[in-house]
């Protein structure tokens, strides 16, 4: 799985009672661990096994991954930018959330989380 939003912690997608209904041999592998995981019950860099499904806690690049993860990034960055921008212009609204969360210089100023510094 992933799910990540920058600066905050992934949501969590798999519950423990789903990792429990789950079939003996299942695998998850928890692309978002570093940010707390997708998986209540992924650990970052560890592998575990609960009630026989093993959960990989992975906190490796999406391009490391396969062909398919890097077109979903690309996808993603597509929608990033298509999120930023109206009639091919950047639109700057600080309001929202994401560009406020992602925007990390605004008129020669370095931003932290949102907020200049």
């Amino acid at each position: 799985t992933t799910a990540m939003v920058p600066g905050r912690r992934s949501p969590v997608l798999i519950s423990k009672e789903q990792v429990e209904q789950m079939k003996n041999g299942a695998v998850i592998i928890d692309l978002a661990a570093a940010q707390g995981g997708n998986c209540e019950l992924s650990k970052m860099n560890k592998t575990e096994i609960v009630n026989g499904v093993k959960i990989i806690g992975s906190t490796i690049s999406p391009e490391s991954v396969s062909t398919n993860a890097s077109d979903l990034y690309a996808k993603n960055m597509y929608n990033f930018i298509v999120h930023l921008t109206e009639d091919a212009k950047f639109k700057w609204d600080l309001d929202e959330e994401i560009t406020d969360a992602t925007l990390i210089v605004k008129d020669g100023e370095i931003r932290q989380n949102g907020k200049t510094k």
